[in-house]
C-alpha cells in the first residue's frame, strides 16, 4: 500500500515514475552517433527525460531538446479525425553511441509502385 500512495502522490506533484515514461526510438542514420532522437508523450519534461536515460539505460546525457508536435489530421467514412499529440526528444550525449544497441526496429520504407 505504500508503494500506490507514493505513486499517486508523485503523480499529484508533477513527477512521473521512471517505467510510466514511454520514450520510442528513431533511427535516422546508422553508425556511432552522438545524438539520439526519441518519440515520447507530450507531457514528458526534459528533465525527467534525461533522467529516465540516465537510470535506465545508463547514457551520458549533456542536453535534452524537445519539439511537441500535433497529431495529423485525418478523414475517414465518418468524418475527421486527429491523431494524438507527441513530442520529439533530441538527446545530446557526451560519448559517441550506437544506436543499434537500443534493439529499435527500423523505419519502413515507403514502397513505390
Amino acid at each position: 500500500r505504500g508503494e500506490l500512495e507514493h505513486a499517486m502522490a508523485s503523480r499529484r506533484l508533477g513527477q512521473r515514475l521512471l517505467p510510466y515514461l514511454p520514450l520510442t526510438p528513431i533511427i535516422k542514420a546508422s553508425g556511432p552517433t552522438n545524438q539520439l532522437v526519441f518519440r515520447t508523450v507530450p507531457s514528458a519534461s526534459k528533465i525527467e527525460i534525461k533522467n529516465y536515460l540516465q537510470a535506465v539505460l545508463g547514457l551520458d546525457v549533456v542536453k535534452v531538446n524537445t519539439c511537441v508536435y500535433e497529431g495529423k489530421k485525418k478523414m475517414s467514412r465518418q468524418g475527421f479525425y486527429q491523431l494524438p499529440k507527441y513530442k520529439k526528444a533530441f538527446v545530446t550525449l557526451a560519448d559517441e553511441f550506437d544506436p543499434a544497441a537500443l534493439n529499435a526496429p527500423e523505419p519502413e520504407k515507403k514502397k513505390s509502385k
